[in-house]
């Protein structure tokens, strides 16, 4: 009864952890997704703003 309940543990750990570690992956490239479409597009408005000051 005890081998069971050890044997249990470390693998429902195993669960968690792997779990853990996903889900922090699949948000760290959710986020820098976000910050790299962000950026592109912050400079692509910025160069267009400057580039119509300079003409007019």
């Amino acid at each position: 009864m005890d081998m069971a309940k050890f044997d249990f543990k470390p693998i429902k750990c195993k669960i968690f952890f792997f779990g853990e570690l996903a889900l922090l992956l699949v948000a760290i490239r959710i986020i820098g997704y976000a910050a790299f479409t962000l950026n592109t597009t912050v400079v692509s408005s910025c160069s267009r703003e400057t580039s119509e000051y300079h003409r007019a």
